[in-house]
């Protein structure tokens, strides 16, 4: 008879606590001011996450975000870390020494990774993008060929006339034609030199490069 009687109580109790529950949640639910007060609440906890989120995604693709171009550069960068071909500096290889080769191979990249980074690069360029025509600017310009070099860094100069690391590597492989113009025209090779016009024309765009930014 006790046993029956505490499990009434216990059962008495509960629904007492059942009773009261369902009473405070229904008198929470239809406090509107309390609704509203919790809906805003929640609804600045998601703004701020999406904002922290939205951030953070601006933060990597601003500083730590490297496109399949961008690390095709670099390699090919790495590839002239020793030495540049070039006497005046291009952006990608600004920190290569140059050094004057005195026979065949001398201070030059390894052939097998030279090849590797070339391959890089074409894969990783875009047609009619001025950061892939910039990147195959600077491969062709390393390579000898200044007139097809000059040729896509003028192209992504058009598209992109304020950026100036485009400015200063086209005026790098248009001294480059300069030069090998001059030698030509002093050994006999050509009987008309173009050089003087290129020189000037190599020198606009050094200043036009330093005007965009006097780091370079």
């Amino acid at each position: 008879m006790a046993l029956f009687e505490g499990r009434k109580d216990a059962r008495s109790t509960l629904t007492r606590n059942h009773t009261s529950v369902e009473a405070i949640a229904g008198g929470w639910q239809g406090h509107p001011r309390l609704t509203v007060l919790c809906s805003k609440r929640v609804v600045v906890a998601a703004t701020s996450l999406l904002l922290v989120a939205i951030s953070g995604f601006a933060v990597w693709r601003l500083f730590l975000y490297q496109s399949d171009l961008d690390k095709a550069l670099a390699a090919f960068g790495r590839v002239y870390e020793r030495a540049r071909p070039t006497r005046s500096r291009m952006t990608a290889l600004a920190y290569a020494p140059f050094i004057e080769a005195r026979g065949a191979g001398v201070n030059g990249p390894d052939a097998a990774e030279l090849e590797r980074a070339k391959t890089r690069l074409f894969f990783a360029s875009i047609p009619g993008d001025p950061a892939s025509d910039h990147a195959l600017g600077l491969l062709y310009l390393t390579q000898g060929d200044y007139d097809e070099a000059i040729h896509l860094l003028t192209s992504a100069v058009s598209e992109k006339p304020n950026n100036p690391q485009f400015h200063n590597d086209l005026g790098v492989a248009i001294l480059e034609k300069a030069r090998e113009d001059h030698a030509a025209s002093k050994s006999g090779r050509v009987t008309r030199d173009d050089s003087t016009r290129e020189f000037d024309d190599s020198l606009k765009q050094f200043r036009k490069a330093l005007d965009l930014d006097a780091r370079l």
